[in-house]
């Protein structure tokens, strides 16, 4: 699992209602997850199925702010595991991927 936060890079207030889309760039896994897709809630956030182990695309799409296509290393990259448990932010928050977005 892989949550992605959207906020508007100025205000960095959440984005509600954006759509997210997440797929792995691994080409040599034959068992990797398929694409999942999502929307935002009202925190910003959604939490969409994705390998732990890939490197990321990530496609946020909201008709006030465009679309923007990223490719980022899942968090557990940086500790987050399901084999240890989640590692948590400086908020307590499981860690996430944030996206910025310019309207």
């Amino acid at each position: 699992m892989a949550t992605v936060q959207v906020r508007n890079r100025d205000t960095l207030a959440p984005i509600e209602g954006a759509e997210v889309m997440i797929g792995n760039t691994s080409l040599i896994n034959p068992a990797r997850p398929d694409t999942a897709a999502g929307t935002t809630d009202a925190e910003g956030e959604v939490t969409l199925r994705a390998a732990a182990y890939n490197r990321l695309t990530v496609r946020v799409s909201h008709p006030d702010y465009g679309t923007i296509l990223a490719v980022g290393d899942h968090p557990a990259s940086f500790g987050d595991s399901g084999w240890i448990g989640p590692s948590m932010d400086e908020d307590g928050r499981r860690a996430r991927l944030e996206v910025r977005l310019l309207p």
